[in-house]
């Protein structure tokens, strides 16, 4: 029989060395799919301020569950770096997601909102809100009806005339210094995986409290506090201008 240089060790060593490689690859799957679910470490990752050891020693009790065998956390580092390769290479995190060379932010102050306890009796004083805002004024109001709950943001000039319109009725609370800012958003962004994510990242990742979001087809509301609108309108145009056709 002929020898053609095997023996039993290069089979072993050749054997481990695929037993190793696969190890590897269901660590790797586990990261992907564990990263994939945690945005803001993804979005830390591509920012390169994250600690991958540090990171290695939280995902590995699950992955080791998950895998059912323990897991050196030199490999889970590897399958880590791997995947900040991976995504660093990556120009946009949601390519899909576009908006017109004509995309603008406007922004509203002096907002006000009102949130009541619902009621079936509320429909005339509904009506009486609508005659007080002057729309050729571009006065702002939008009304959000709950299950148990109906929020009105309005102008803050109005806000002693609704409190004699629902004179009658329970008021759950009144926020002030709010400000809007409104963002045009294309056709198709019913399409698009991500839209309100970018922003809402942008916005958490500057400390910055949402108190409503607000859209219709062709645009994107955010009520902020009024303190938070140069700080906010800088995130939000920088989202803009990454993702500008």
């Amino acid at each position: 029989m002929e020898n053609k240089g095997y023996n039993i060790f290069d089979v072993r060593l050749a054997t481990k060395h695929r037993e190793k490689n696969m190890k590897l690859e269901k660590i790797s799957d586990y990261v992907n799919q564990y990263l994939e679910k945690q945005p803001f470490i993804e979005e830390a990752m591509r920012k390169k301020i994250i600690n991958y050891a540090n990171l290695a020693q939280l995902i590995k009790p699950e992955l080791e569950k998950e895998l059912a065998k323990k897991a050196a956390p030199a490999a889970i580092v590897m399958a880590l770096r791997r995947y900040a390769q991976k995504t660093g290479r990556a120009t946009k995190t949601f390519p899909q997601v576009h908006f017109e060379e004509d995309t603008d932010i406007r922004m509203r102050s002096d907002l006000l909102e009102i949130t009541l306890i619902k009621s079936e009796e509320m429909q005339n004083e509904i009506k009486k809100t609508y005659k007080l805002i002057d729309f050729k004024k571009e006065d702002f109001i939008t009304l959000v009806y709950g299950l148990h709950e109906i929020s009105m943001i309005t102008n803050q000039k109005y806000e002693q005339r609704l409190l004699k319109v629902f004179a009658d009725h329970k008021i759950k609370f009144i926020l002030k210094n709010l400000s809007s800012l409104t963002i045009n958003i294309p056709d198709d962004s019913y399409e698009s995986v991500g839209l309100f994510y970018l922003f809402t990242r942008a916005l958490a990742w500057e400390n910055i409290q949402i108190v409503e979001i607000i859209s219709t087809f062709k645009e994107m509301s955010f009520i902020l506090n009024t303190p938070d609108i140069p700080q906010a309108f800088a995130a939000i145009k920088k989202v803009i201008n990454e993702y500008r056709k």
